[in-house]
């Protein structure tokens, strides 16, 4: 997640109570509409702001963008 006050709690549980593919694919929509509302709750002159990202200040939206790319991109074969 992005550093900062990006911090957001879960309340599930690690695992689900009966563990198939589909009650982890359930469990994993549900945590991720958990994040999704909390960053949209962020609004966008936070998403703006910037801060420091290695050695340089960035946007969060920016640091954002190049998480996923990067992340992207090492899973291609």
């Amino acid at each position: 997640m992005v550093q900062g006050d990006a911090r957001y709690t879960l309340d599930a549980p690690p695992l689900p109570a009966i563990e198939t593919r589909l009650a982890f694919i359930a469990g994993y929509a549900e945590d991720s509409l958990q994040r999704l509302e909390a960053l949209l709750a962020k609004g966008g002159a936070w998403w703006e702001q910037e801060i420091v990202f290695v050695d340089t200040r960035r946007s969060r939206a920016w640091i954002w963008a190049r998480r996923i790319a990067h992340t992207a991109h090492r899973r291609c074969a």
